[in-house]
């Protein structure tokens, strides 16, 4: 059996948010071609990556789950916080300071947020959630 789009890219993000590498692998058929369900979540995945790359690529982990309620990544001046599927409420990334703006990665439709206490907290609407990680970018 193979992983979804989904699984995949969630442990991809928990790992990148942890510092870690993640190195996927799928065997072929008994035909050695690649089966069908493969080549759809890659597909999928593929589909992710044109606009996430960014959040997953080149960049350090940040402080979940000690801090923050959702997975982390950094880059620079940039935070970029995942909502996993299945995550629903507030997201609270731990950060000092004011973000210059936050963002839904995937539409650039900016998000409103508050900070307070050295949290900045996020509300992702339901209606621009997705079936895969949804990428919340903050800059400073």
């Amino acid at each position: 059996s193979y992983d979804n789009a989904a699984t995949v890219l969630t442990n991809l993000i928990k790992l990148r948010a942890w510092g870690g590498n993640y190195l996927a692998n799928m065997a072929p058929d008994g035909e050695g071609a690649i089966p069908v369900l493969a080549k759809e979540a890659m597909a999928e995945m593929s589909r992710w990556m044109q606009y996430g790359q960014e959040s997953v690529v080149g960049v350090s982990g940040g402080n979940y789950p000690e801090v923050s309620n959702v997975p982390v990544t950094v880059k620079n001046n940039i935070l970029y916080a995942f909502a996993l599927p299945g995550f629903q409420g507030t997201l609270k990334i731990g950060a000092n300071g004011k973000p210059q703006k936050v963002v839904l990665l995937r539409t650039g439709k900016e998000l409103s947020f508050t900070t307070e206490k050295g949290f900045i907290a996020v509300n992702i609407t339901p209606k621009d959630r997705t079936r895969l990680p949804d990428v919340v970018k903050i800059i400073f």
